[in-house]
Formats: C-alpha cells, structure tokens, sequence
C-alpha cells in the first residue's frame, strides 16, 4: 500500500499533538526609583543626594544599583552609578587598579602611586580617583562600601568634575540625618 502525502501529514499532526495546559504565572511589579532617595539592596540605610544640575535619573537596568544617572548628549553623554556591596570589596587598592583596568591602565602596587582625593563625609572616608574616562569615589563603611562612577568620553569626565564631587558630598544617609 502507498501512503499519499495527503493522508501521511494529518496522522502525522494528530499523533504530534500533545495537549498540555497552559501555564501562567505573575509576579509583583517593582516600584520605580524616585528622583532624590532610593534603597541599598540588602542595607538599612536610606540613601538621600541632591542631583547636580543636567543629571538626569534613567530607569533601572541592573540589580546591582541602586541608581543610574545621565548627563549630556550624544558621544558626550555620561553615565553615573551608584552602587553598594558588603565588606571592603578587596580594598581600595584592589577597586582602583579594577578601575584603572577598566580603561586599559596598569596596575599600580601602593595607594601612593594613584593620585586621588580623600575627604570625611559624616564618618565615612571617601576616596575619588580620576582616571582618563572614569572618575570613581569609594565610600567606606565598617561592614559597607558605597561606589559612585562616572564613566564616558574622557573630556566629558573631566568637565563633569566639579558636579560630581559635589555629588558625592551630597549623599546622606538616613542615619546620619
């Protein structure tokens, strides 16, 4: 017997059927952050700031932040995070040569090769380093570290210095107010 074309492609559909139901599922939508305060993930501590003039929040796209900026247009926009880790993260030796890195610098071995600025902001030590296309703060807690980066075309970050130092001198936090 010769199986026409015809009847061979519904036996062949029927026996492919498989009826399994349909499953859905929902999950809560997240809030979005607001303007001026947001939340360290798996912190208690409530972070404030006063954004610099031209600074725009931008929607989340990473777990990890706790905010994302932008600042300018085009192949002059930048980009400022915020963001926040248990323990020292390695050190502030370690975080600058990651940074240094990250715009295919060397390692340097001593805190006393990198230049950088320190400052107390309300008990916490803050270190800003600039780098050609990224200026970094770390913001050391005893069991915390807080990072601001901004990153972007290298006269872009130099000519955002000022803001951004002012930035980071404006971030307070709940238990310091």
């Amino acid at each position: 017997m010769k199986w026409s074309p015809a009847l061979l492609l519904p036996l062949l559909l029927i026996a492919g059927c498989d009826r399994r139901e349909i499953e859905t599922y929902q999950t809560p939508k997240t809030a979005e952050p607001t303007l001026a305060v947001a939340t360290a993930p798996e912190a208690d501590h409530e972070l404030t700031w006063t954004l610099p003039k031209d600074w725009r929040l931008v929607p989340q796209t990473s777990a990890m932040r706790i905010a994302t900026f932008e600042v300018g247009e085009g192949d002059a926009k930048l980009t400022i995070t915020i963001t926040s880790f248990p323990g020292d993260v390695g050190g502030l030796l370690a975080n600058i040569n990651r940074w240094r890195g990250q715009v295919q610098l060397p390692a340097v071995e001593s805190l006393e090769q990198q230049p950088m600025q320190s400052f107390d902001l309300a008990g916490r030590a803050v270190h800003v380093v600039s780098l050609p296309g990224m200026t970094a703060a770390m913001i050391e807690e005893p069991d915390r570290c807080w990072f601001v980066k901004m990153t972007g075309p290298a006269e872009a970050v130099t000519a955002q210095q000022e803001p951004f130092t002012q930035f980071v001198g404006s971030l307070k936090w709940k238990t310091m107010q």
